[in-house]
């Protein structure tokens, strides 16, 4: 008598397992230190704002920074145009008691003075010297709202 035979099943297809890679482990690597902007070796002057915009009213504030200078220099600040200084000159002179600092002054608009005028604004030390351009700034009158 013949016997029956199991039927053959199907096999499931085989799977392939992926080889595992290895990541490499990232190193830290130091924070760079922050190098600052380099200070001139040699005397050296600048004025802020860097953009002047004196108005028929207010004055504009200047400040001229220097460095590298010996204690004992002079420092000659120069206006033309229609601006003055303080004092309605269009000259000061300062002499320096430490090796870096600062002058605070204001630029003042003459009575003239018209919105568009030009103006020069200098400092010279005799070691380093500045020379800035500009015009006279429109002044505007906002009205100040209060609120109640």
């Amino acid at each position: 008598t013949p016997t029956a035979s199991p039927t053959p099943t199907a096999s499931s297809t085989p799977t392939i397992t992926p080889t595992p890679t290895i990541t490499p482990t990232p190193t830290a690597s130091p924070t760079p230190t922050i190098t600052p902007t380099p200070t001139p070796a040699t005397p050296w002057l600048t004025a802020l704002p860097a953009t002047l915009l004196p108005a028929t009213l207010p004055p504009q504030p200047v400040t001229l920074i220097w460095g590298n200078h010996l204690p004992g220099d002079v420092i000659t600040l120069t206006v033309t145009g229609s601006i003055h200084l303080p004092g309605d000159v269009i000259s000061l002179t300062h002499a320096i008691t430490a090796s870096s600092g600062a002058l605070s002054t204001w630029l003042i608009a003459n009575d003239d003075a018209q919105a568009g005028d030009a103006f020069s604004f200098g400092a010279d030390s005799g070691k380093a010297e500045i020379k800035k351009t500009g015009v006279i700034a429109q002044a505007h009158y906002l009205p100040l709202i209060r609120h109640h």
